[in-house]
């Protein structure tokens, strides 16, 4: 089942919206803890500062649009979020300063 491409705008639709999670909680959750458990917190889930890596995401989160399995960047199309109107944040990806997405 897709659930990575989506779960940023879930999170968004979820949890952020309705106040019950801020942005800063959600880059602790899905970036640095992450980052840290998987023993790579000295390269990814850092915070953006001068000397640092420039990894990071660019989002919108007023962003929306309509969940469409066909275009989804995933080979598999069983997609339980096909129709469904979600935030649609990511506008361009980096790493190390190169833009990589968008």
């Amino acid at each position: 089942m897709i659930g990575l491409e989506y779960a940023l705008g879930i999170t968004i639709e979820t949890l952020i919206t309705p106040g019950l999670m801020d942005f800063v909680r959600l880059a602790e959750v899905m970036s640095h803890t992450p980052a840290r458990l998987g023993g790579i917190g000295d390269r990814q889930g850092r915070p953006l500062a001068l000397g640092e890596p420039a990894n990071f995401t660019l989002i919108n989160p007023h962003r929306r649009g309509i969940v469409n399995k066909d275009l989804s960047c995933s080979l598999a199309r069983n997609n339980p979020y096909h129709g469904l109107d979600l935030p649609d944040p990511v506008v361009a990806t980096y790493w190390r300063g190169v833009r990589t997405y968008g």
